[in-house]
């Protein structure tokens, strides 16, 4: 028992010495044309949603390196973009003081209201059956 923690601990820290503590970039994602807010995995590690000051949010491959969508929220700077636990649907938090709740397979997008200024961050449980955002406003506020 205790040998395979022990070793799955001295393993863990080789691995993100090797990878992360070098201070050594992996890769660049280049297609952003304005200040980036925020950036987020998906929960496999395989996906990367990205927004802007512009309200532009943009989903990267990250094996590929490429940029897969691109979704548009102009004028108001995108704040957070964050997935839920599947990777099907994305929360927006907007400078606006709304969350686009944006289905992905669906590019179907609806809006949350109730902030009374803009959203900094909307994130979702791990089981996906709430949201919780913060906002400008000072106030958090959990929709289900």
């Amino acid at each position: 028992g205790m040998g395979m923690i022990v070793e799955g601990k001295q393993w863990y820290q080789r691995r993100v010495r090797g990878d992360i503590r070098t201070g050594l970039c992996a890769h660049t994602f280049y297609g952003h044309v304005n200040a980036i807010n925020n950036v987020t995995f998906n929960s496999q590690g395989s996906a990367i949603v990205s927004c802007d000051a512009y309200g532009i949010v943009k989903m990267w491959d990250v094996r590929q390196v490429v940029e897969i969508a691109s979704y548009d929220f102009e004028p108001h700077p995108a704040n957070c973009a964050s997935f839920d636990m599947s990777g099907s649907c994305l929360a927006v938090s907007s400078n606006d003081g709304t969350i686009k709740m944006l289905e992905v397979e669906k590019n179907k997008v609806t809006e949350l209201t109730g902030h009374e200024d803009g959203v900094q961050a909307a994130l979702f449980s791990r089981n996906g059956e709430m949201l919780i955002s913060a906002s400008s406003d000072t106030t958090l506020k959990i929709w289900s």
